[in-house]
């Protein structure tokens, strides 16, 4: 088989794929201050208040060289192009939304959930348009794509009484545009991540009252719950590292801000409500990178904080007024095995000289998972393979 691949690789054509000069860069959402923020996480420097944003601004994704800002009470999806920090435009989504949160089917569609409206709009953000608008549940919240589904957290808020129902996670098919499943979960699911085995977390917050927070454990392929994790406290986002640990951000906002970890392998409670991370006050949403480090808005001290799975704060960063979301730009592509910046034969090579010879494994090991099963093997060198040569499917990226 080592004959084989490496016989492969040499005969063909070499392709090369080199990503942008933008340095690794973590994208802040200031939620009271209305404006985006950006640290370089290479040199440490933070520039703030880059660009300003609309109304209640709640959620930052960047995809590609742009970043996509969800702003609630203006109603509208924001393209900022992050090479000039200027907007590109706005996508509005229709009076009393009240959007919540963007996820992407690929460079061209992507859906955001409606709180107000409890609805899911597709939209073309290539066209700046909405497509389409579905019912989908009571108060979405955060959602996430994969296998081909898109998962859906509603949190039964009723705005009437402020009282929460039966907390589901809807599972809509976007190439059909129709709801195909409801599953069952926790009191107000807000957020969902999935792992490098292939399962989805509903981090479920509670009802900040006599139901604490869990997790629930989802099979993406057959719709239905596997596990429930009962960490307490109220978890709201949830990242999820390459080795399984997995933080939550779990607010405090008296005297310290709180993050949970588990282990996505076991699904087994590393630090909890008993034993907590403490961050700067008011943990609002985490971000792993490929690396293994956790960022960490801290709402009320307006402070992103840098940690690791031993609760250390490695380093701090003052941001904008309310930072409440959190999205990276790396110009490391998944693929890059060997860290050059570029995707092409030498990182086939690498790979094989890794799998067969004993010689280095990617650092970290995550830009060699092209498939996202946790393993660095002859599947991730295939899947290189038909990606570079072929114009396969790009890489899986967490």
């Amino acid at each position: 088989m080592k004959k084989i691949i490496i016989s492969l690789v040499l005969t063909l054509d070499v392709s090369n794929f080199v990503f942008g000069a933008l340095p690794k860069t973590l994208y802040v959402v200031n939620g009271l201050a209305e404006t985006l923020s950006k640290i370089n996480l290479e040199n440490g420097s933070v520039t703030n208040h880059i660009t300003t944003l609309g109304v209640a601004p709640n959620q930052v994704v960047v995809k590609g060289t742009r970043a996509y800002v969800v702003n609630s009470l203006s109603s509208n999806i924001q393209i900022i192009d992050l090479t000039a920090d200027t907007t590109l435009g706005f996508i509005s989504l229709g009076a009393n939304r009240n959007p919540w949160a963007i996820a992407f089917l690929d460079s061209q569609i992507a859906f955001v959930t409606n709180f107000a409206a409890n609805t899911l709009s597709k939209i073309d953000v290539m066209a700046e348009t909405v497509l389409a608008e579905f019912p989908v549940g009571q108060s979405p919240e955060g959602l996430y794509i994969m296998n081909g589904k898109v998962f859906i957290c509603n949190t039964g808020f009723n705005p009437n009484d402020f009282s929460y129902g039966q907390g589901t996670v809807a599972v809509f098919d976007p190439q059909a545009d129709t709801a195909v499943a409801t599953i069952n979960v926790g009191k107000n699911p807000q957020a969902l991540k999935r792992d490098y085995q292939g399962e989805l977390y509903a981090a479920c917050t509670g009802d900040y009252g006599a139901v604490e927070g869990s997790v629930y454990v989802i099979n993406p392929n057959t719709n239905s719950v596997i596990d429930n994790i009962l960490i307490g406290g109220t978890p709201n986002t949830v990242g999820i590292s390459w080795d399984g640990t997995a933080y939550l951000s779990a607010g405090g906002f008296i005297t310290d801000g709180l993050v949970y970890t588990f282990h996505s392998q076991t699904d087994s409670v590393l630090r909890g409500e008993a034993n907590p991370i403490l961050v700067d006050l008011g943990a609002t949403d985490v971000l792993v990178d490929k690396s293994g480090f956790c960022y960490v808005a801290c709402f009320s001290s307006s402070t992103v904080q840098k940690i690791d799975a031993a609760g250390n704060i490695l380093d701090t960063f003052s941001v904008g007024d309310g930072p409440t979301s959190l999205s990276i730009f790396d110009p490391r592509k998944i693929g890059d095995a060997n860290g050059d910046g570029n995707t092409q034969l030498a990182d086939i090579i690498f790979m094989v000289n890794f799998i067969f010879k004993g010689e280095n494994l990617p650092n970290p090991p995550a830009f060699g998972d092209l498939n996202c099963d946790r393993k660095v093997n002859l599947g991730d060198i295939i899947y290189l393979v038909n990606f570079i040569f072929k114009g396969g499917a790009p890489a899986c990226d967490i």
